[in-house]
């Protein structure tokens, strides 16, 4: 993300404390930004929040696919930054993949994290959103 100026933002990452959601944290905390991040793995998103680069960041340990973790870390992005300039849905898992033949549960799992909780999250979000410069 070079030359990109985040100062000032909010960016809210899902799914953010390993691999491509901890790289889109890192670099827009790097870029200025104050980072929330919401995903179930404790230690990771515990050591995220200390290694992030500047200040006043939010990591909350909690399941996308559950509705209440997904309420409760929206309301307290809001209650922290006020707004939302940025929302990456990266929060996403398999479960064997589709077609594997996982179970009827294991797929609506599926559906609830990488489905439900960017619906649910636009639109607990919605009202909340920068509008930008004019």
């Amino acid at each position: 993300m070079k030359d990109v100026d985040f100062s000032g933002s909010t960016v809210v990452v899902t799914g953010g404390a390993c691999g491509i959601g901890r790289a889109i944290a890192e670099a827009c905390a790097a870029a200025g930004a104050r980072v929330a991040v919401l995903d179930v793995k404790h230690e990771e998103t515990a050591s995220l929040l200390e290694e992030l680069p500047g200040e006043g960041h939010l990591c909350v340990t909690g399941n996308a696919g559950v509705e209440e973790d997904v309420r409760s870390f929206a309301e307290k992005v809001l209650e922290c930054f006020g707004h939302v300039d940025v929302l990456v849905n990266n929060a996403c898992i398999t479960r064997r993949g589709i077609l594997s033949g996982c179970s009827f549960e294991e797929f609506n799992e599926v559906l609830r994290v990488g489905v439900s909780a960017s619906y649910l999250l636009s639109l607990l979000f919605r009202d909340h959103f920068s509008r930008g410069a004019s």
